[in-house]
């Protein structure tokens, strides 16, 4: 083999002897091939339908059975009647709001004078930091003159709209606070005719003293002529 490489097998190039492990280790050709894997214990493969190990007379008195009896229903309650309503707890129902329950009361007296009363504003909808303001607008007393006819003015936009925000702060409010607009940005969209308007007021964030509120004014037709937003501030009275 000299002048030319070995092209053979490690194995067959290494002396063979029955007692050297390196005979073993690369695989010796003289050796015999050791068993890789052992015959381990024979596993039954259960095919669909087969039930050797079930008697069919069990089986078949399973399948008759209900899963649970007809007057119970699987998470173990008792079944009862579409019109059959639970009580409820003691404790658990959630109490309205001091805002909520004051502010209707004290609308009944802002809209007798002033400000609130000028713009014709009332309560429409109102709940626990969500309020639906109405602002009725007259082109003698709201509006401004233009070749097209009367539009509201702007500023009797941003007081329905600065109303509509300190009144939603206001329903999350706690007894004996009252709130003030400490910032209020008015974004106005289109031109608004006098008639009836819609504030449309939420509480997005409310910490110790603030309140983030946003509101829309909305024509009674839905097209929104505004978008405010503002801080509303809390102060004990």
């Amino acid at each position: 083999m000299r002048g030319r490489q070995d092209r053979r097998h490690v194995g067959a190039r290494l002396p063979c002897h029955p007692r050297n492990p390196l005979d073993r280790l690369h695989g010796h050709p003289a050796q015999r091939p050791r068993t890789r894997y052992r015959a381990g214990p024979q596993v039954r493969v259960h095919g669909p339908g087969d039930r050797s190990g079930i008697h069919k007379g069990e089986d078949e008195q399973r399948r008759g059975q209900p899963a649970y009896p007809p007057d119970q229903q699987p998470d173990g309650l008792q079944a009862r009647g579409a019109d059959h309503r639970a009580a409820p707890v003691p404790g658990l129902t959630t109490p309205t709001p001091y805002g909520v329950k004051a502010l209707p009361e004290m609308y009944k007296e802002w809209a007798a004078s002033g400000m609130v009363a000028n713009i014709g504003t009332r309560i429409v909808e109102v709940g626990a930091g969500t309020l639906v303001l109405e602002g009725n607008m007259t082109a003698e007393a709201h509006g401004f003159p233009t070749s097209r006819g009367p539009i509201v003015h702007g500023g009797a936009i941003a007081t329905l709209a600065d109303e509509c925000l300190a009144s939603v702060a206001f329903t999350v409010a706690d007894e004996g606070e009252t709130t003030v607009t400490a910032d209020l940005k008015v974004d106005f969209l289109r031109p608004a005719t006098p008639g009836r308007l819609l504030a449309r007021g939420t509480v997005r964030h409310r910490t110790r003293r603030l309140a983030f509120c946003e509101a829309t004014v909305q024509q009674d037709g839905g097209q929104i002529v505004a978008e405010a937003r503002a801080v509303i501030a809390y102060v004990k009275l």
